[in-house]
C-alpha cells in the first residue's frame, strides 16, 4: 500500500526517495502534529493510514542508522512547512494590463462602487437602465486591485495536482467505479432476460400451434420450470392435480416420469392431500370420486375385491386441530347427532381390498363408545 505526505502542499509519496513516519500512539503529540500541519480535520480519522515526510522534521530529530536507516525521536516534533506566500496576488499582478475588457450581464450602479475601478465612457457601447457591457480601465496604481470581485484569477487557486488524489475524492472515485461496473453487469442482465422471455414466449406459441391444449400447457411448464431450483418451483393447480392422479395410478410410473419431467416430490404431494378432510361416517365424496377414479384403469378381474369391517381399542384422549378449529376425540359417527359428550374409546373402519391385485381403498371410519 502506498502512502502519502498528509501536508497539502507536499507531494512526497512512497518510493520517492523520502522517508515518511507515522503519527505518534499518543493522542496529545498526535494532534500536535495535525495541527502543525493544518491538518485538524483528520483528528476523529485512524491515523495509522497517514504519515508526514522528513521535509518537516528538523534534522536534530531524525537518528540515521549506519545502514541508512531514519527514525524519529520520541520528542519529534514537525516544524517545516512551506506555506503560500500571502504577497502571491501582488507577485502576480506586477505587470497588468493596461485595458482589460470585462462582458457580463452586471448592474449600472454595481460597477459604480469604489473599488479602484473607474468606468471609461468612451468605451461604454450598450447601457439600458439596469444592465451593461462595457470595457473597464483599471487603476494600476490601486491598492484595492485584489480585492476587486471583478476579477478572480485562476493563479490564486489551488493546484487540481493538490486535491485531485484526496482520500474522499478516492473514495468517491472507487464508488463511481463500482457502480458503473454495477450498471453494465443490469445491463448485460436485462438483455439476457429480456432475449429469454422473447424466445420462451415464441416456444409457447408454437407449443398452442402444433399441440393439443393439455399437452401444450404440460410442456409450457416445463420450459418455464427447467432454469429454475428446486424450491423455487411454483405449480398450478391443474398441474398438481394431474400429478396426483399419476402417482395414484401408478406409483412407479410416476417415480420413473419424475427422470424425464419436472413433477412435484412425493412430500409436496403430501403437502397437498393433507388438507383433505375425510369426517367419520358415510357422508364423504371425495373418497368415492377417488375410488372411481382408480377403478376406471382396472381391468375386469382386478375389480373384484371384498369389503372388510374392522373394530379397535383407542386410548381415550381429546385434542384441538388448529386446522379444522375444533376437538377431535368425542363420539362421532358421521350422523346428524354427531355432538356428544362422551369420549370416543373405539374405531370401526369400512375398508375395500383388491382380490388379484394387491390394492386398498380406506371407505369410512366410525368413532363411538361402548355402552353397557
Amino acid at each position: 500500500m502506498g502512502y502519502k505526505c498528509v501536508y497539502l502542499y507536499c507531494s512526497t509519496k512512497t518510493g520517492g526517495g523520502k522517508s515518511l513516519f507515522r503519527f505518534p500512539e499518543d493522542k496529545l503529540r498526535a494532534k500536535a502534529w495535525l495541527k502543525a500541519a493544518g491538518r485538524e480535520d483528520l483528528q476523529e480519522k485512524n491515523l495509522k493510514n497517514y504519515k508526514l515526510c522528513e521535509d518537516h522534521f528538523e534534522t536534530k530529530f531524525i537518528s540515521v542508522s549506519s545502514s541508512g536507516f531514519k527514525r524519529l525521536y520520541d520528542t519529534a516534533v514537525p516544524t517545516r512547512f512551506l506555506k503560500p506566500s500571502s504577497s502571491r496576488n501582488e507577485d502576480i499582478f506586477e505587470e497588468p494590463p493596461e485595458k482589460i475588457t470585462i462582458l457580463s450581464d452586471i448592474p449600472l450602479d454595481v460597477l459604480q462602487r469604489p473599488f479602484g475601478v473607474t468606468l471609461d465612457k468612451e468605451y461604454v457601447t450598450n447601457i439600458s437602465e439596469e444592465m451593461v457591457t462595457s470595457e473597464l480601465s483599471i487603476d494600476t496604481g490601486s491598492t484595492c486591485l485584489a480585492a476587486s470581485p471583478l476579477i478572480s484569477p485562476m493563479s490564486t487557486q489551488t493546484p487540481s495536482t493538490l486535491t485531485s488524489n484526496t482520500p474522499r475524492k478516492s473514495k468517491l472515485k472507487c464508488k463511481v467505479h463500482l457502480l458503473r461496473k454495477k450498471l453494465i453487469f443490469a445491463k448485460k442482465q436485462s438483455i439476457t432476460e429480456n432475449r429469454e422471455k422473447s424466445s420462451l414466449l415464441n416456444f409457447n406459441k408454437l407449443c398452442n400451434k402444433f399441440l393439443n391444449k393439455p399437452l401444450a400447457e404440460i410442456v409450457k411448464l416445463q420450459a418455464l420450470l427447467k432454469n429454475k431450483v428446486a424450491k423455487a418451483r411454483r405449480y398450478n393447480e391443474e398441474y398438481k392435480k394431474f400429478a396426483l392422479t399419476l402417482y395414484f395410478l401408478r406409483p412407479k410410473t410416476y417415480k420413473f416420469l419424475e427422470k424425464l419431467l419436472i413433477l412435484p416430490t412425493k412430500r409436496s404431494l403430501e403437502l397437498m392431500t393433507q388438507n383433505f378432510i375425510c369426517k367419520p361416517g358415510l357422508g364423504n365424496d371425495h373418497i368415492f370420486n377417488s375410488l372411481s377414479l382408480k377403478v376406471k384403469t382396472m381391468s375386469e378381474l382386478d375389480k373384484h375385491c371384498n369389503i372388510c369391517i374392522d373394530e379397535t381399542y383407542l386410548k381415550s384422549n381429546l385434542y384441538f386441530d388448529t386446522g379444522r378449529d375444533q376437538i377431535i376425540g368425542f363420539h362421532d359417527i358421521g350422523t346428524k347427532e354427531r355432538k356428544s359428550s362422551l369420549i370416543a374409546q373405539n374405531v370401526a373402519v369400512i375398508m375395500a381390498r383388491g382380490l388379484f391385485n394387491n390394492w386398498k381403498h380406506n371407505r369410512s371410519r366410525f368413532f363411538f363408545k361402548h355402552q353397557s
